[in-house]
């Protein structure tokens, strides 16, 4: 869910308002950056708000946050793959972390 709303945003973003921003080395702006993370937050929330997992409301809290930004960031990280499968793979082994981390089972 991340590729399919968070890198769209973020392009989007990019292309509309990066002229009037920061760009990274790697040719990304900050505002596409920050557009996919706020994009991947907002995702994250209303999947685990759904309740489906039974997840309280302060975990849905964190692991929106948490999943949000390993969204957008995986496309920033120095490794040189294709960010159609670094981000959900380096989101998914993020958020299953902080599964364990705050001690959820599913």
């Amino acid at each position: 869910m991340y590729l399919a709303f968070g890198d769209p945003a973020a392009s989007l973003a990019g292309i509309l308002y990066g002229d009037r921003s920061i760009r990274w080395s790697n040719g990304k702006s900050l505002v596409g950056s920050i557009a996919g993370v706020i994009t991947c937050i907002i995702v994250s929330f209303v999947f685990f708000g759904l309740n489906a997992f039974h997840i309280s409301p302060g975990h849905v809290m964190i692991l929106s946050l948490i999943g949000g930004i390993a969204g957008g960031v995986a496309e920033h990280l120095p490794i040189d793959v294709d960010d159609n499968f670094l981000i959900p793979v380096f989101s998914g082994f993020v958020l299953w972390l902080a599964f364990i981390l705050l001690g959820i089972a599913l």
